[in-house]
């Protein structure tokens, strides 16, 4: 999460969707700075948002649920000791949905869909819902945006994810992210 007191705004960074690029523009545009979770060493993806920060104006950014499942499935083998080859994407999904709660219990929330990912939030609270697929525009159409700014962020895992999801992988993800597709605006295949 960061905060720019200046422009009186909080973003609130959901795993997989850009939020480094994100933080980037936020920091070096618009003075904001990383707010670390109350009791913990972690700078990333805090969502808790301070007391004095509570009426500014909420920023989250999106991406497709397919894609950001593909960018989880490259992030996971990425960081993986042992990487088994036969681990599929639908294995990793599989894995994701059968151990949502045990994610949630742990607090290792990157894997979680978007909209469980924000659970601890008001929704209807977001002033800004900026889509990863459209994010230079959308950044760009915020009211206190006064200079064009470029959006740095570029997709490294996509050339790696051509022809990734199947039609079972497609049906799972469809379940996995299915309020994600309602709530922000997603067209599911079908």
């Amino acid at each position: 999460m960061v905060i720019s007191d200046k422009f009186e705004f909080v973003y609130i960074d959901v795993p997989k969707t850009g939020s480094i690029s994100f933080e980037r523009i936020f920091k070096e545009k618009f003075f904001a700075k990383t707010v670390s979770p109350k009791n913990s060493n972690l700078t990333k993806h805090c969502r808790e948002i301070p007391s004095y920060a509570q009426n500014y104006r909420k920023i989250i950014s999106v991406r497709n649920p397919y894609d950001r499942l593909k960018s989880l499935y490259s992030f996971h083998l990425q960081r993986q000791t042992k990487i088994d080859h036969e681990y599929t994407v639908d294995d990793f999904l599989n894995k994701i949905i059968n151990e949502v709660e045990e994610y949630q219990k742990n607090g290792f929330l990157m894997y979680l869909s978007i909209n469980d990912y924000l659970l601890p939030f008001d929704l209807h609270d977001t002033d800004y819902i900026i889509h990863l697929e459209n994010a230079e525009e959308q950044i760009n159409n915020l009211e206190f945006v006064d200079t064009p700014v470029v959006f740095p962020w570029r997709n490294k895992s996509e050339k790696k994810s051509v022809n990734m999801l199947n039609f079972e992988t497609i049906k799972k993800v469809n379940i996995w992210a299915q309020h994600d597709f309602k709530q922000f605006g997603y067209e599911k295949i079908t």
